[in-house]
This record gives C-alpha cells, sequence and structure tokens, in this order.
C-alpha cells in the first residue's frame, strides 16, 4: 500500500452542498440545527443532549459555514463524557470529533489536547486481537468495519498517526461477505452498504483503489431504480443513511466504471427534506434529526462534487 494524496473529510465533501441548495435553503437547514442545541450540546430524537449527535451537528454547521452557539459549553459537555468510568468507543471518537469541529470552527483551546489524549486512549483499548478495532468491547477477538473506521478517523481528527493501520486494515478481509460486500461481524451472508462504505473510504486513505473499486461494485448493486441507496441489496427502501455514505464513498474512489446517476439520487434526497429545515432517514421516518440532516448535506455534496469532475 502507497499513500495517497490528502483524501477530502467528510466536512469538505458536505459543504459542497451549498452548491445545489438555495441561500435561503442553506439558512433554513442551520435553523434547524441550531434549534437542536441546547445551551451546549445538540439533542437526540428523545431531547436529550447527546454527545454523538454534537459531532454532526457541529459538522453540519462547519458545512454550511454557521458558527456553533455555545463552544465553551460543548467542551463542558465533552468532559463530562470522560468523568463516567468506561466512556464508549463511540462517544470517544465522537467527542475527537467535536473537538476537531470546534478547532475547524476558531474555538479550540490548549487544553483540549487532554481531552484528546483521554479519547485516544480509550479508542486504542478496543483494538481486537486480529489486529482490528471493535466498537462494542475492549480486546475482542475480532474487529468490525464501523470501529475500524472511527478509530482512523480518531486519529485523523487528532492530528496524529493511526498506529499498526496496515494490521486494522487486513482484519477487514474476514468481514467481507460472498457479494463482494463487507459487513460488521464474521460470517454474515450480505453486505451491508454502510459498512461497504466505510471499508471504501479506508482503502482510499491508504491508497488502496483495487479494493476500493471492488468494493464499490457492490455499492452499485445497492442503488434503487429510483433514486437512493438501500442498506442491503436485499433491502426494501432505499435510506439516507445508506445513500450518504455510499454517494461519500464512490465520490472519493472516482472515477467509476459505472458512477450513480444524479437526477434520480437528488430527487431522492430531496423528497426527505422538511419543511422544518431537516432531513429524514427514509420514506416512512416520520421526524428529522441531527444526524440525518448532516447525512442530506453529505449526500448533496457528494453529487455536487461528482459534477464538478
Amino acid at each position: 500500500m502507497t499513500p495517497c494524496n490528502p483524501v477530502p473529510d467528510l466536512v469538505d465533501i458536505a459543504r459542497q452542498s451549498v452548491r445545489p441548495i438555495s441561500p435561503d435553503g442553506a439558512a433554513r437547514i442551520a435553523a434547524f440545527l441550531l434549534d437542536a442545541c441546547d445551551d451546549a450540546a445538540f439533542t437526540n430524537r428523545a431531547g436529550e443532549p447527546d454527545l454523538y449527535y454534537s459531532g454532526f451537528g457541529l459538522d453540519a454547521l462547519l458545512a454550511l459555514g454557521a458558527a456553533p452557539r455555545n463552544p465553551q459549553g460543548l467542551r463542558t459537555f465533552i468532559q463530562s463524557a470522560f468523568d463516567t468510568p468506561s466512556p464508549s468507543f463511540v462517544d470517544c471518537a465522537s467527542a475527537l470529533r467535536c473537538l476537531h469541529a470546534l478547532d475547524r470552527a476558531g474555538c479550540g483551546q490548549p487544553d483540549d489536547s487532554e481531552l484528546r489524549d483521554q479519547a485516544l486512549h480509550a479508542i486504542i483499548r478496543h483494538r481486537s486481537a486480529d489486529g482490528g478495532y471493535n466498537h462494542e468491547r475492549e480486546r475482542a477477538a475480532h474487529g468490525t468495519v464501523y470501529a475500524a473506521y472511527l478509530a482512523a478517523q480518531a486519529h485523523r481528527d487528532a492530528g496524529t498517526p493511526w498506529p499498526q493501520a496496515p494490521e486494522a486494515l487486513a482484519s477487514l478481509e474476514s468481514l467481507r461477505t460472498p457479494d463482494g460486500g463487507y459487513a460488521n461481524h464474521i460470517g454474515a451472508a450480505q453486505g451491508s452498504t454502510p459498512a461497504t462504505a466505510a471499508a471504501v473510504v479506508l482503502f482510499v486513505h491508504a491508497g488502496s483503489r483495487a479494493p476500493a473499486l471492488e468494493a464499490c461494485r457492490f455499492l452499485a448493486l445497492c442503488r434503487d431504480p429510483s433514486g437512493g441507496y438501500r442498506a442491503a441489496p436485499s433491502a426494501p427502501l432505499p435510506d439516507l443513511l445508506s445513500t450518504a455514505t455510499a454517494l461519500y464513498a464512490e465520490a472519493l474512489a472516482a472515477p467509476l466504471d459505472a458512477p450513480p446517476a444524479m437526477r434520480p439520487n437528488l430527487a431522492f434526497i430531496e423528497s426527505l427534506w422538511g419543511d422544518d429545515g431537516g432531513f429524514r432517514g427514509h420514506a416512512h421516518d416520520d421526524a428529522a434529526d441531527v444526524e440525518y440532516t448532516f447525512y442530506g448535506l453529505l449526500a448533496l455534496g457528494a453529487l455536487a462534487a461528482r459534477r464538478g469532475e
């Protein structure tokens, strides 16, 4: 594997969403995001402050060129996650994502380095015996694609090298499915779109174009003829998480033999954009949230990036 040119971050791709969105539309989305932020953190669907949702909320504001409302309050909320004996793997990755976003917004502080170190040490404890990472437990026998993706992103967010990256990438082979995709658990009968998209991103970052393109062929099987991507070839409906992650991965791996169609995907994404400014997860979802609103921006940005090729 050889290093590749710098790969655009999620926010760099999502920022291109402002090209197909009108200024009024962007302002409406920003208002939705700020309404979903309490005194410090962004809230989840239950209305509770949530570190995971805060990472998406900050990234979405950055993509729109908007500023976070209360950076110091958010920093205090991040610190509270490390007042518990064992912060979760996902919370640690989310904390690093939030700190990275605050830095990019010009709100970083010198003492953030202590929080970064705490989060990275917790993530490293989740290395699995096969060389990967497991987001569900420490010292597991096998890793997951999701955890490897988050670990790689966490180290980039912290500005530190990803230790033993080749071993983590090699561990993905055991998670490859017979249909050419990837799943988060060994022995899965079929791949999942988000896991496969995460694998593509990891391969692109490593400069491994051949496995990235092979995985993209699976993503193409998950395209819905009417627009969007399904979570697996057999899934009944397309959803925004699958669509955003697939389009992002395909944009990074481009050029492709069969690039995604512009109009059906754009129509699908816009069908999930509500009058309140937020995005829903799928056609039967009855409410928008911060996470899916970021995915809406990411999907639109990935399409805009393809248009600019």
